[in-house]
């Protein structure tokens, strides 16, 4: 079997890191912000 050479500078690495922590933080807010209607829509209201 044939595997990829593939060539992981520093640079690169930190461009992945990144790209990850921008759409890690990206779904945070827009979880952050539908939250309460997330909330309202699926769980029973409190009485």
């Amino acid at each position: 079997m044939q595997f990829l050479s593939v060539d992981m500078t520093p640079r690169k690495l930190v461009k992945i890191g990144l790209v990850a922590n921008i759409f890690e933080w990206y779904e945070f807010i827009i979880y952050a912000y539908l939250a309460d209607v997330i909330g309202q829509l699926f769980l029973m209201p409190r009485i």
